[in-house]
């Protein structure tokens, strides 16, 4: 844990130089020696400070790097790319208005220590925006002390005290449990996936939707099911299987799941949306080719990506590193054919 009392003055006294030394290297201004900036670069890490060469005055023509990390790949793959380059469109916007430039970097199934690493020894980026949708909280914990002033995109952990943004999972869940209930669906559940922190918070907010519309929850209603298409076709079937009593309604954590979802119903003869309402979260573009087309969530996701430039610029600029900006969007309900009154 870094101290947050920690000050210049202290970290002058600790690397036995001038707090004036200390300034110029927090600047990045030239006239101290290599072995004086190294030996107090180390000790500003090794006390939580999140250094950056590169003043508030001096952005313009810098480099922001948008690292897109497939971790283990279940959500951040092909199938998504196109909702990922929505979010580097909107970073792209953001950083022009700022007189910044963007380069993006993919990992797809490094460690995150290798991520980490190799943030930590570039030496001229001006921040990173980190796609942390496959991080678990220890994940995020890695990249304490890499030097470069950032922001995890796509997730969201309370109790750290890094900066995230992501989109509002609380509302946008509510928003399609809502629209069950208008439906006359009483007996809802939900298919979630794991792996992912806004799988996890959407779960939170289905029972907390539940309860705020007067909705009964069961437990045995919670259908965990693989994150890509085929393993949720394949989980459902199982799950459809060996159940008697089923919900007339489904939430599935994200498209991908809902589509796997329907594929199975559909070869066991059901009908969507008279046998079953299903509704997702996301609207990837295969939500509206699909039979029938899925109502899902969508996510502002070139709002989101500008917006997290915003918050990497304000890191950048405050000097209390221990404060931290958490951020969310929420998108909007998209009613298509999956989702249907309960008595169709």
């Amino acid at each position: 844990m870094f101290d947050r009392k920690v000050t210049s003055k202290k970290i002058a006294q600790l690397a036995g130089v001038s707090v004036s030394t200390v300034s110029i290297i927090l600047n990045g201004k030239p006239g101290v020696s290599e072995e004086t900036r190294t030996r107090v670069m180390s000790i500003l890490e090794q006390n939580g400070f999140s250094h950056n060469k590169r003043n508030s005055a001096s952005l313009r023509g810098g480099v922001i790097r948008f690292c897109k990390i497939a971790k283990h790949g279940q959500i951040v793959n092909d199938r998504h790319n196109a909702f990922i380059s929505d979010y580097i469109e909107g970073i792209a916007e953001g950083a022009k208005l700022h007189g910044l430039s963007v380069e993006v970097e993919t990992f797809d199934g490094s460690s995150i220590q290798v991520v980490a690493e190799k943030i930590k020894s570039s030496h001229n980026l001006t921040g990173c925006i980190i796609l942390a949708t496959e991080f678990s909280p220890e994940d995020i914990d890695i990249f304490d002390n890499i030097g470069t002033p950032f922001v995890f995109l796509d997730a969201m952990f309370e109790f750290s005290h890094h900066d995230f943004i992501t989109m509002d999972n609380m509302k946008m869940t509510f928003d399609m449990i809502r629209h069950f209930k208008e439906l006359g669906h009483t007996k809802i559940g939900m298919l979630y996936g794991e792996g992912c922190s806004n799988f996890d918070q959407r779960k939170i907010a289905f029972t907390r939707s539940l309860s705020a519309l007067g909705l009964p929850f069961r437990k045995d209603w919670l259908f965990r099911l693989g994150s890509t298409h085929e393993t949720a076709q394949s989980d459902m079937l199982t799950q459809i299987r060996k159940k008697q009593d089923l919900p007339t309604a489904f939430f599935a954590a994200n498209d991908m799941i809902a589509v796997g979802a329907i594929a199975a119903l559909q070869s066991l003869g059901y009908k969507i949306p008279e046998n079953f309402t299903i509704g997702g979260f996301d609207d990837i573009p295969v939500a509206s080719f699909i039979e029938p087309k899925l109502t899902t969530i969508s996510v502002p996701k070139s709002e989101i990506g500008r917006l997290s430039v915003s918050l990497l610029v304000n890191k950048i600029k405050r000097r209390d590193t221990y404060l931290c900006q958490k951020s969310v969007l929420a998108g909007k309900l998209i009613v298509r054919q999956s989702t249907g009154s309960v008595n169709k």
